[in-house]
């Protein structure tokens, strides 16, 4: 045990709330009461869930029976998972993953138009408004964003079309920087074994990244103008139209996906191309210049050969691990932020590149706790282009407000997740009773 690491993490929470700040369209209007009150609960709960590791337990519980009884009525079989992410992660169950899409975007649209949630609604309001100065439709798609994936803006959407940007702000990076507990129990089945607790863990990971997100989103776009005050809710849409706002989501969904997948794939080619790229006949003289050259192109090649676009993100998050007080070692701190740069390429294997190095002694019990926390989240440009896509196909009155907050979106959402990660590893003594 370090004591200095813990003390690292401590700094790093707030040098990452200097990066949002540093991001922040309106800089004298951040709501400080906001920022301290969300980092607070998440110290409080650090504090609690590591010194009294049974609740853990009780989360992982928890995902368990609500994983199970949400995709009991669409498969006999318990391998399904309902849900957005889930279309992308098991192509076998991809028809039925969008249809459970579907059935959420109509049901949550059936659900607002009732009067037992604008009574849930209000009380909700109250106390956000009173805690967290955010409004009540905040406060309820983050705290379904638990449960569900980008299904749960629909809980919002007779708002959402005239929320103030700070607000729509904070939904996305809310749903980007959370995982639903069928993500979570997806991406825990193949290291259960050698991670025995992990489910629980992520759980707790995904409660306090909606705080994370919440501080942070509030940090880069305060409310700032009359326009994001607290909206009136707008007509009510009925079934019908949520049928068909479901179908255009998930056709948003797939294509925004699709392209991002695409240009990732195109940039990735690019710098193999130029990584492998040969051609001696034009440097074959041996007049001074030319040679001068050929060392010019053989010190470029090997450059590009090395500069992946995995190992650049890994470069750029290399520091912020570090920040995040996760280890000293360079080793541990360079195969982390690879982990994390395939995982905002598209990984799913994110978890499961963790045991080799767990196993083999590289990775220590604290490095490896932060990491489930660090990575815990939907931060990939692929759901980073769905989301886009799925509200743009909503809401098109919206593209420009769109297209601003996406782009600011996805590095909010993975300072929460640094957050999130930095403030596990304030209260991390190494009790084994914790991981």
């Amino acid at each position: 045990m370090d004591l200095r690491l813990n003390l690292l993490s401590l700094i790093g929470v707030y040098i990452f709330c200097i990066f949002a700040w540093l991001l922040s369209v309106d800089r004298k209007k951040v709501p400080w009461e906001t920022i301290k009150w969300g980092l607070g609960i998440q110290f409080l709960l650090a504090f609690i869930f590591l010194s009294f590791p049974f609740l853990l337990n009780i989360l992982s519980f928890f995902v368990n029976f609500f994983n199970f009884i949400y995709k009991l009525p669409f498969s006999n079989d318990v391998d399904v998972n309902l849900g957005l992410l889930s279309s992308i992660y098991k192509d076998v169950n991809s028809i039925k993953s969008l249809g459970g899409t579907l059935f959420l975007v109509i049901f949550f649209v059936y659900i607002e138009s009732t009067k037992f949630y604008k009574k849930i609604l209000n009380i909700l309001s109250q106390f956000f408004t009173k805690t967290f100065h955010i409004s009540g439709e905040e406060g309820l798609v983050s705290i379904f964003s638990f449960f569900f994936s980008a299904e749960s803006f629909f809980l919002a959407f007779s708002s959402i079309r005239t929320m103030g940007a700070s607000q729509l702000f904070t939904l996305i990076t809310v749903v980007i920087s959370s995982s639903s507990v069928f993500l979570i129990s997806f991406n825990t089945e193949a290291v259960g074994s050698t991670f025995p607790g992990v489910k629980g863990h992520l759980a707790f990971a995904s409660i306090l990244s909606v705080f994370s997100a919440i501080v942070v989103s509030k940090i880069i776009y305060p409310i700032s103008s009359k326009k994001d005050s607290i909206p009136k809710n707008t007509n009510q849409v009925t079934l019908w139209d949520g049928g068909i706002l479901g179908a255009k989501f998930i056709a948003g969904i797939l294509l925004g996906g699709f392209i991002v997948i695409c240009i990732t794939n195109l940039f990735e080619g690019i710098l193999y191309v130029l990584g492998n790229f040969q051609d001696t006949k034009i440097l074959s003289t041996d007049s001074i210049p030319i040679t001068m050259l050929k060392y010019i192109k053989i010190a470029l090649v090997e450059i590009f050969h090395k500069l992946t676009f995995k190992n650049l993100i890994a470069i750029l998050l290399l520091p912020f691990c570090f920040l995040s007080g996760i280890s000293f070692e360079l080793v541990e701190l360079w195969r982390i932020s690879l982990i994390f740069s395939q995982t905002i390429l598209g990984s799913t294997d994110k978890f499961v590149n963790l045991i080799p190095m767990y196993k083999d002694g590289i990775y220590t019990d604290r490095s490896i706790l932060l990491a489930f926390y660090l990575l815990n989240g939907s931060s990939t440009l692929a759901f980073l282009g769905m989301v886009y896509g799925g509200l743009l196909n909503v809401i098109p009155e919206r593209s420009n407000d769109l297209y601003k907050l996406i782009l600011r979106s996805f590095p909010a959402a993975i300072l929460s997740q640094f957050i999130t990660a930095s403030i596990i590893g304030v209260f991390d003594f190494g009790n084994p009773n914790v991981f």
